[in-house]
């Protein structure tokens, strides 16, 4: 089930899943990781009271799944629920204490909100929990680049790239030269960017990813103050996307952030 969403997700074949998991939950109604996942899809689909009534399912039948209460706080970070999103990651403390998915969820939502010092704080209690975990040290990553810490970013990207040595960071490089006053080094990543994300925007064309692609090469244009080509890119997406844009879960969680640098830094 775990597999066959991820990979659904990432292919932008949501309704092939969506059967699997109706008929999961049909088979055994006592089945709270099927409810869970069930809830995840509605929110990435934007059936926000669908997936409410799908996760407190899950929550009567298994309250301590793992993933279960950063479930409801993607739902209702989505959902624009600030009020559930702080209580049900008080409930998932009082229940998991130590859950670093919990950290996880909360970084991430701070950071989709701009609150950078609290997403910082959230990503590092999850760290703390499980050095191994790679997802607050993109977060922190992040973080130190919007916030023009130098060192720190430098510092995260290379813990980041020691635990994903096949991971593409050629945009936060980029970044990360400029900040230095490095444009040629700068440039050369652009021009990896481009040569990395080409190829895999003809694959993936109509899918998920290659707006992801595309909205990678755009900001590292628009890092460059290059703002023809990073325009040209990010305006394909956005007519391509549409309104889907603002209701695609994994859309909105990279490729509208991306999309929303692309035009602050180029003025639009």
């Amino acid at each position: 089930g775990k597999y066959l969403h991820n990979r659904c997700k990432h292919l932008a074949i949501p309704l092939v899943v969506l059967p699997f998991k109706i008929e999961a939950v049909k088979v055994n109604p006592n089945y709270g990781e099927a409810w869970r996942l069930l809830g995840q899809w509605y929110t990435g689909g934007g059936q926000y009271p669908k997936a409410e009534s799908a996760l407190m399912r899950a929550l009567e039948v298994k309250p301590t799944e793992a993933n279960l209460f950063s479930s409801f706080i993607n739902l209702y970070s989505a959902w624009g629920k600030k009020e559930k999103v702080e209580e049900y990651f008080n409930k998932g403390l009082e229940v998991q204490p130590h859950n670093w998915r919990l950290y996880d969820a909360m970084s991430t939502y701070y950071l989709g909100r701009g609150e950078l010092e609290e997403a910082k704080r959230m990503a590092h209690k999850s760290l703390n929990i499980n050095p191994r975990n790679t997802s607050p040290q993109w977060a922190l990553m992040q973080i130190s680049l919007m916030l023009g810490e130098v060192d720190s970013a430098f510092h995260y990207i290379n813990e980041y790239h020691r635990q994903n040595p096949n991971g593409e960071l050629f945009v936060e490089l980029v970044y990360l030269e400029l900040m230095r006053g490095n444009k040629e080094q700068a440039k050369t990543y652009l021009d990896s960017c481009i040569q990395f994300n080409q190829p895999l925007i003809k694959e993936s064309e109509g899918l998920p990813n290659e707006y992801y692609h595309r909205s990678r090469i755009a900001l590292a244009y628009a890092l460059m103050e290059e703002h023809k080509g990073a325009l040209e890119q990010a305006e394909s997406v956005r007519k391509s996307l549409g309104e889907s844009l603002l209701s695609v879960e994994w859309a909105s969680r990279e490729i509208v952030q991306y999309l929303s640098c692309v035009y602050s830094l180029t003025g639009q």
